[in-house]
Protein backbone atom coordinates (compact mmCIF):
# COMPACT_ATOMS: atom_id res chain seq x y z
CA UNK A 1 0.00 0.00 0.00
CA UNK A 2 2.95 2.53 0.67
CA UNK A 3 4.52 1.74 -2.16
CA UNK A 4 1.59 2.67 -4.34
CA UNK A 5 0.76 5.68 -2.26
CA UNK A 6 4.41 6.37 -2.58
CA UNK A 7 3.88 6.00 -7.11
CA UNK A 8 0.55 8.12 -7.07
CA UNK A 9 2.85 11.00 -5.44
CA UNK A 10 5.30 10.66 -7.48
CA UNK A 11 3.22 10.78 -10.38
CA UNK A 12 1.57 13.82 -9.30
CA UNK A 13 4.64 15.32 -8.41
CA UNK A 14 5.30 14.62 -12.32
CA UNK A 15 2.12 16.06 -13.43
CA UNK A 16 2.96 19.31 -11.95
CA UNK A 17 6.19 19.82 -13.36
CA UNK A 18 5.07 19.64 -16.66
CA UNK A 19 2.21 22.07 -15.92
CA UNK A 20 4.45 24.49 -14.29
CA UNK A 21 6.23 24.35 -17.15
CA UNK A 22 3.43 24.71 -20.02
CA UNK A 23 1.23 27.39 -18.10
CA UNK A 24 1.78 30.04 -15.10
CA UNK A 25 -0.65 30.94 -12.51
CA UNK A 26 -1.68 33.94 -11.24
CA UNK A 27 -4.27 35.12 -9.15
CA UNK A 28 -6.27 31.88 -9.63
CA UNK A 29 -6.00 31.53 -13.25
CA UNK A 30 -3.93 29.93 -15.65
CA UNK A 31 -1.94 31.24 -18.74
CA UNK A 32 0.58 30.24 -21.24
CA UNK A 33 4.71 29.88 -19.91
CA UNK A 34 5.60 30.74 -23.20
CA UNK A 35 8.21 33.60 -23.48
CA UNK A 36 7.94 34.07 -26.79
CA UNK A 37 4.21 34.81 -27.02
CA UNK A 38 2.60 39.02 -25.77
CA UNK A 39 -0.87 37.39 -25.56
CA UNK A 40 -2.27 37.91 -22.72
CA UNK A 41 -5.68 36.04 -21.93
CA UNK A 42 -6.12 33.03 -19.73
CA UNK A 43 -6.53 29.44 -21.03
CA UNK A 44 -8.23 27.89 -18.00
CA UNK A 45 -11.25 25.94 -18.38
CA UNK A 46 -13.21 29.44 -17.46
CA UNK A 47 -12.00 30.76 -20.52
CA UNK A 48 -12.30 27.35 -22.52
CA UNK A 49 -15.75 27.52 -21.91
CA UNK A 50 -15.89 31.75 -23.19
CA UNK A 51 -14.37 30.64 -26.30
CA UNK A 52 -16.56 27.48 -26.83
CA UNK A 53 -19.76 29.93 -26.32
CA UNK A 54 -18.42 32.25 -28.65
CA UNK A 55 -17.56 30.08 -31.39
CA UNK A 56 -21.27 29.18 -31.43
CA UNK A 57 -22.52 33.06 -31.12
CA UNK A 58 -20.29 33.52 -33.81
CA UNK A 59 -21.16 30.74 -36.25
CA UNK A 60 -24.99 31.94 -35.99
CA UNK A 61 -24.20 35.74 -36.03
CA UNK A 62 -22.44 35.48 -39.16
CA UNK A 63 -24.76 32.35 -40.53
CA UNK A 64 -21.67 30.25 -40.73
CA UNK A 65 -18.38 28.89 -39.71
CA UNK A 66 -16.85 30.72 -42.98
CA UNK A 67 -17.75 32.91 -46.10
CA UNK A 68 -14.95 32.29 -48.39
CA UNK A 69 -16.24 29.99 -51.90
CA UNK A 70 -14.31 26.73 -50.49
CA UNK A 71 -17.76 24.70 -50.52
CA UNK A 72 -16.72 22.68 -53.61
CA UNK A 73 -13.27 22.35 -52.27
CA UNK A 74 -14.59 20.99 -49.29
CA UNK A 75 -16.50 18.35 -51.18
CA UNK A 76 -13.65 17.37 -52.61
CA UNK A 77 -10.89 14.12 -50.99
CA UNK A 78 -7.66 15.33 -50.29
CA UNK A 79 -8.00 18.56 -49.20
CA UNK A 80 -6.11 20.07 -46.07
CA UNK A 81 -7.48 22.70 -44.10
CA UNK A 82 -5.62 25.02 -41.26
CA UNK A 83 -6.90 26.78 -38.07
CA UNK A 84 -3.84 29.02 -37.18
CA UNK A 85 -4.49 29.64 -33.42
CA UNK A 86 -7.31 27.31 -32.26
CA UNK A 87 -7.54 27.55 -28.97
CA UNK A 88 -9.88 24.73 -27.76
CA UNK A 89 -10.42 22.96 -31.46
CA UNK A 90 -13.92 23.94 -31.53
CA UNK A 91 -14.24 25.34 -34.78
CA UNK A 92 -11.52 22.50 -36.37
CA UNK A 93 -14.09 20.13 -34.20
CA UNK A 94 -17.49 21.73 -35.57
CA UNK A 95 -16.23 21.88 -39.15
CA UNK A 96 -15.24 18.57 -38.58
CA UNK A 97 -17.92 16.69 -37.80
CA UNK A 98 -19.90 18.43 -40.68
CA UNK A 99 -17.12 17.88 -43.66
CA UNK A 100 -15.26 14.22 -42.70
CA UNK A 101 -13.12 13.62 -45.34
CA UNK A 102 -11.78 17.27 -45.14
CA UNK A 103 -8.25 16.98 -43.02
CA UNK A 104 -8.32 19.47 -40.46
CA UNK A 105 -5.08 20.59 -38.63
CA UNK A 106 -5.15 23.51 -35.78
CA UNK A 107 -2.32 24.68 -33.93
CA UNK A 108 -2.10 26.87 -31.22
CA UNK A 109 0.31 28.06 -28.44
CA UNK A 110 -1.23 26.43 -25.44
CA UNK A 111 -2.18 22.83 -25.62
CA UNK A 112 -5.92 23.18 -24.40
CA UNK A 113 -7.31 21.47 -27.56
CA UNK A 114 -8.29 17.67 -27.23
CA UNK A 115 -5.87 15.19 -27.71
CA UNK A 116 -7.45 11.83 -27.86
CA UNK A 117 -11.28 12.47 -28.08
CA UNK A 118 -11.64 13.78 -31.51
CA UNK A 119 -12.53 13.27 -34.86
CA UNK A 120 -10.62 10.94 -37.01
CA UNK A 121 -9.81 13.57 -39.42
CA UNK A 122 -8.60 16.24 -36.99
CA UNK A 123 -4.99 16.98 -35.30
CA UNK A 124 -4.33 19.08 -32.87
CA UNK A 125 -0.43 20.37 -32.30
CA UNK A 126 1.50 22.96 -29.83
CA UNK A 127 3.25 25.55 -31.99
CA UNK A 128 3.65 29.21 -31.97
CA UNK A 129 2.25 30.38 -35.65
CA UNK A 130 4.76 33.32 -35.27
CA UNK A 131 7.24 31.11 -36.08
CA UNK A 132 7.52 28.61 -39.47
CA UNK A 133 4.99 26.46 -39.68
CA UNK A 134 6.30 22.62 -40.36
CA UNK A 135 4.45 21.82 -43.41
CA UNK A 136 5.35 21.61 -47.21
CA UNK A 137 4.52 24.80 -49.68
CA UNK A 138 1.21 24.93 -50.83
CA UNK A 139 -0.22 22.00 -48.15
CA UNK A 140 -3.11 24.13 -47.27
CA UNK A 141 -6.55 24.42 -49.70
CA UNK A 142 -7.91 26.88 -47.11
CA UNK A 143 -6.25 28.67 -44.06
CA UNK A 144 -8.67 29.71 -40.91
CA UNK A 145 -7.71 32.42 -38.58
CA UNK A 146 -9.58 34.82 -35.82
CA UNK A 147 -9.81 36.66 -33.26
CA UNK A 148 -5.71 37.20 -32.75
CA UNK A 149 -5.19 40.57 -32.99
CA UNK A 150 -3.55 40.19 -29.09
CA UNK A 151 -1.61 37.51 -30.15
CA UNK A 152 0.39 38.94 -33.05
CA UNK A 153 2.84 42.06 -32.79
CA UNK A 154 2.27 44.69 -35.26
CA UNK A 155 4.86 44.11 -37.36
CA UNK A 156 4.61 40.43 -37.79
CA UNK A 157 1.09 40.82 -39.47
CA UNK A 158 2.65 42.05 -42.80
CA UNK A 159 6.04 40.76 -42.37
CA UNK A 160 5.43 37.13 -41.09
CA UNK A 161 2.10 35.98 -40.76
CA UNK A 162 0.45 36.90 -44.68
CA UNK A 163 3.88 35.72 -46.15
CA UNK A 164 4.43 32.34 -44.60
CA UNK A 165 0.21 32.22 -45.27
CA UNK A 166 0.94 32.65 -48.72
CA UNK A 167 3.75 29.78 -48.77
CA UNK A 168 1.72 27.23 -47.08
CA UNK A 169 -1.27 28.28 -48.95
CA UNK A 170 -2.52 25.67 -52.10
CA UNK A 171 -2.35 28.10 -55.45
CA UNK A 172 -6.01 29.24 -55.65
CA UNK A 173 -6.89 28.33 -52.33
CA UNK A 174 -8.65 30.73 -49.68
CA UNK A 175 -7.26 32.40 -46.21
CA UNK A 176 -9.75 34.02 -44.30
CA UNK A 177 -9.49 36.81 -41.37
CA UNK A 178 -12.08 37.51 -38.73
CA UNK A 179 -11.34 39.99 -36.29
CA UNK A 180 -12.88 43.05 -34.45
CA UNK A 181 -13.10 46.68 -34.92
CA UNK A 182 -11.16 49.21 -32.85
CA UNK A 183 -14.23 50.97 -31.08
CA UNK A 184 -17.83 49.57 -29.85
CA UNK A 185 -20.69 50.95 -31.72
CA UNK A 186 -23.00 53.69 -29.98
CA UNK A 187 -21.25 52.53 -26.20
CA UNK A 188 -22.20 54.29 -23.24
CA UNK A 189 -19.59 56.76 -21.48
CA UNK A 190 -17.89 53.38 -19.04
CA UNK A 191 -18.22 51.15 -21.72
CA UNK A 192 -16.33 53.32 -24.03
CA UNK A 193 -13.82 53.91 -20.98
CA UNK A 194 -13.36 50.48 -20.50
CA UNK A 195 -12.98 49.66 -24.35
CA UNK A 196 -10.77 52.52 -25.10
CA UNK A 197 -8.78 51.40 -21.88
CA UNK A 198 -8.44 47.37 -23.97
CA UNK A 199 -7.40 48.90 -26.61
CA UNK A 200 -4.43 50.58 -24.86
CA UNK A 201 -3.34 47.60 -23.11
CA UNK A 202 -2.64 45.37 -26.29
CA UNK A 203 -1.20 48.52 -27.82
CA UNK A 204 1.15 48.76 -25.14
CA UNK A 205 1.86 45.69 -25.71
CA UNK A 206 2.99 45.92 -29.65
CA UNK A 207 -0.16 44.90 -30.86
CA UNK A 208 -2.77 46.34 -33.28
CA UNK A 209 -5.86 45.29 -32.40
CA UNK A 210 -6.99 47.44 -34.75
CA UNK A 211 -6.04 45.18 -37.64
CA UNK A 212 -9.59 43.97 -38.65
CA UNK A 213 -9.71 47.35 -40.59
CA UNK A 214 -6.04 47.72 -42.19
CA UNK A 215 -6.19 43.39 -43.31
CA UNK A 216 -7.75 44.41 -46.53
CA UNK A 217 -5.09 46.75 -47.40
CA UNK A 218 -2.37 44.95 -45.68
CA UNK A 219 -3.54 41.78 -48.62
CA UNK A 220 -3.27 44.01 -50.98
CA UNK A 221 0.24 45.11 -50.30
CA UNK A 222 1.37 41.63 -49.68
CA UNK A 223 1.13 40.80 -53.39
CA UNK A 224 0.42 36.94 -53.70
CA UNK A 225 -3.46 37.37 -52.73
CA UNK A 226 -6.63 38.21 -55.47
CA UNK A 227 -10.37 38.47 -55.62
CA UNK A 228 -9.90 39.96 -51.49
CA UNK A 229 -13.59 40.23 -49.71
CA UNK A 230 -14.14 42.66 -46.74
CA UNK A 231 -17.33 42.40 -44.52
CA UNK A 232 -18.67 43.66 -41.63
CA UNK A 233 -21.21 42.49 -39.41
CA UNK A 234 -22.85 44.89 -35.88
CA UNK A 235 -23.40 42.13 -33.18
CA UNK A 236 -25.98 43.61 -30.81
CA UNK A 237 -23.98 43.62 -27.51
CA UNK A 238 -26.81 43.30 -24.21
CA UNK A 239 -30.84 42.04 -24.23
CA UNK A 240 -32.10 44.55 -26.01
CA UNK A 241 -30.27 42.19 -29.05
CA UNK A 242 -31.88 39.12 -27.61
CA UNK A 243 -30.72 35.72 -26.54
CA UNK A 244 -27.56 36.34 -28.98
CA UNK A 245 -27.18 39.76 -27.44
CA UNK A 246 -27.31 38.44 -23.80
CA UNK A 247 -24.27 35.86 -24.63
CA UNK A 248 -22.32 38.11 -25.94
CA UNK A 249 -22.60 40.75 -23.36
CA UNK A 250 -22.21 37.73 -20.98
CA UNK A 251 -18.65 36.77 -23.50
CA UNK A 252 -17.25 39.93 -23.59
CA UNK A 253 -17.34 40.75 -19.83
CA UNK A 254 -15.63 37.57 -18.96
CA UNK A 255 -13.10 38.67 -21.21
CA UNK A 256 -13.05 42.39 -19.84
CA UNK A 257 -12.73 40.60 -16.18
CA UNK A 258 -10.05 38.26 -17.29
CA UNK A 259 -8.19 41.59 -17.74
CA UNK A 260 -9.13 43.69 -14.18
CA UNK A 261 -5.74 44.15 -12.88
CA UNK A 262 -3.82 45.36 -15.60
CA UNK A 263 -7.30 47.50 -17.20
CA UNK A 264 -7.87 48.82 -13.75
CA UNK A 265 -4.46 49.87 -13.60
CA UNK A 266 -4.31 51.84 -16.84
CA UNK A 267 -7.74 53.53 -15.93
CA UNK A 268 -6.28 54.69 -12.62
CA UNK A 269 -8.93 53.47 -10.36
CA UNK A 270 -9.17 50.13 -8.13
CA UNK A 271 -9.80 46.94 -8.50
CA UNK A 272 -13.34 46.58 -6.99
CA UNK A 273 -14.25 50.02 -9.15
CA UNK A 274 -13.08 48.39 -12.18
CA UNK A 275 -15.48 45.21 -11.18
CA UNK A 276 -18.37 47.71 -10.22
CA UNK A 277 -18.31 49.27 -14.05
CA UNK A 278 -18.33 45.49 -15.19
CA UNK A 279 -21.13 44.78 -13.43
CA UNK A 280 -23.19 47.92 -14.55
CA UNK A 281 -21.68 46.57 -18.07
CA UNK A 282 -25.23 44.93 -19.06
CA UNK A 283 -27.64 47.69 -18.17
CA UNK A 284 -25.82 50.44 -20.24
CA UNK A 285 -25.39 48.32 -23.11
CA UNK A 286 -29.23 47.84 -23.02
CA UNK A 287 -29.50 51.65 -22.52
CA UNK A 288 -27.58 52.84 -25.62
CA UNK A 289 -28.01 49.67 -27.43
CA UNK A 290 -24.39 49.22 -27.99
CA UNK A 291 -23.02 47.03 -30.54
CA UNK A 292 -19.31 44.68 -31.13
CA UNK A 293 -18.51 45.40 -34.87
CA UNK A 294 -16.77 42.66 -36.47
CA UNK A 295 -14.30 42.45 -39.80
CA UNK A 296 -14.48 38.84 -41.68
CA UNK A 297 -11.60 39.38 -44.37
CA UNK A 298 -10.57 36.50 -47.44
CA UNK A 299 -9.00 35.94 -50.03
CA UNK A 300 -7.60 34.26 -52.77
CA UNK A 301 -3.69 32.63 -53.41
CA UNK A 302 -3.06 33.98 -56.31
CA UNK A 303 -2.53 31.02 -58.61
CA UNK A 304 1.04 32.32 -60.58
CA UNK A 305 2.97 34.96 -60.16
Amino acid sequence: MGSCISRAKAQKEITREILNESFRFIDGRRYHNNPNSRYALPNDDTEIDRLQQQHFCLRYAWQGNFHAPIMDSLKNNNVAVLDAGCGSGVWCLDMATEWPDVEFLGLDISRVFPEDIKPKNVKFGEHNILEKIPVDDGHFTFIHQRFLCGGIPIADWEGNILKEFARICKPGGWVEFLESDVKFVSPSPNADWLWTSFIKFWELRGMDVNIGIHLEGYLIKDGNFTNIHHETLDIPIGSWGGRLGQLISEDLRLGLGALKVPLASIMGITVKEYENLLENFEEEVNEYQTSWRQHRIYAQRITSP
